[in-house]
């Protein structure tokens, strides 16, 4: 198991409080604007059939507006579709395709999502970083292999430090897809929650009979007790890793069928996924201002961010270095969810 896997278990058993995630630095979040929709979720559900097994995939119009929702994002309409309960449950499903499809070995821009790393593991396929830096730095640099065919892994937006891929990155990626008819797997669970108002994803633009991009509702509207992501992914593989999928997770809950369905449509009116980024924008520029939190990255999207925090934290309080994220070069530096229940620490409303 990796060293970032082993850290992350100790986290969760080892101490106490990151059982819960209820960390500065952790997975659970606040959603002050959510009420509503869960009531809406809660009374879709009520209407269904709790004695039947329930299929995402089986649900035509779900798939339907979830295709147009992309539609209307990206000007790009998917090739297929597969949904599933939860990001962790795609991600080892595509790891299971990889190996029934023979795949030895995948490359990826660091970092990697802690969960694919085991995944791969328990499968024998090797994983090797294509830079030495992560997106966001500087000195950021991609060697990319020039084998055909090959896989490569890539987060957009770098979720911890809330940060895109560039264009021009994007654009290299496009150009080594076409000379080397190469896959690449996009996590972009924290997608379509930018800073700056922008609506679409620039890795919509990478040819999609050769991506797959992972999407979760559940994290864009920070409401995770609901499971519920998505894979855009080619025609051509569609069969295979659905029924990977179907074999390791099985039916969906009546719950996430429903979710899904409130959560497409309050996404395509974006509304309430506007309300966090704000929100998370508002905090992130007070605790600036205010000195408690300094970074040399500027973030641009989502609720996490890689910060200096300039106040003591109580020692209960866990918080995530560089090392939980393959990064070595920001000594002191620490993520921070500004929707998390633990912002109190350091952040107090007006």
């Amino acid at each position: 198991m990796s060293k970032i896997n082993q850290q992350y278990e100790k986290l969760t058993f080892e101490q106490e409080i990151g059982r819960s995630g209820d960390i500065l630095s952790g997975w659970q979040c606040n959603n002050p604007f959510s009420t509503e929709f869960i009531s809406n979720v809660r009374n879709r559900s009520l209407k269904m059939d709790y004695r039947r097994y329930v299929y995402l995939d089986e649900e035509d119009r779900l798939l339907n507006r979830i295709s147009g929702l992309h539609k209307k994002l990206d000007g790009v309409q998917p090739e297929s579709i597969i949904c599933g309960s939860g990001s962790t449950a795609l991600l080892f499903a595509f790891v299971t395709h990889l190996k029934n499809l023979g795949i030895k070995k995948i490359f990826y821009v660091p970092p990697i999502y802690y969960t694919i790393l085991p995944a791969l593991e328990r499968y024998g396929i090797l994983a090797e970083p294509v830079s030495t830096s992560q997106p966001y730095e500087l000195s950021f640099k991609m060697t990319l292999p020039k084998r055909r065919n090959s896989v490569l892994f890539i987060s957009d937006p770098t979720w911890y430090s809330g940060t895109s891929i560039s264009n021009e990155t994007i654009k290299q990626l496009i150009r080594w897809q076409n000379e080397t008819s190469s896959y690449i797997f996009v996590d972009g669970s924290m997608q379509y929650l930018s800073w700056s108002g922008k609506v679409g994803e620039d890795s919509s633009m990478l040819d999609p009979s050769l991506t797959f991009r992972l999407i979760c509702p559940s994290k864009q509207l920070a409401i995770n007790g609901f499971r519920f992501s998505y894979l855009l992914l080619p025609n051509l593989h569609y069969q295979k890793l659905a029924w990977a999928y179907a074999n390791i997770y099985g039916a969906a809950s009546v719950e996430s069928v429903a979710f899904a369905y409130e959560a497409i449509k309050i996404l395509s009116k974006r509304k309430m996924s506007t309300q966090l980024v704000k929100l998370a924008i508002e905090r992130h520029s007070k605790l600036r201002e205010q000195k408690i939190i300094e970074s040399k990255i500027n973030p641009d999207s989502g609720y996490f961010v890689f910060e200096k925090i300039n106040k003591v934290i109580p020692k209960k309080h866990i918080v995530m270095n560089g090392r939980f994220f393959e990064q070595a070069n920001f000594p002191g530096y620490t993520k921070i969810n500004l929707l998390s229940p633990s912002i109190r620490l350091i952040f107090k409303s007006s």
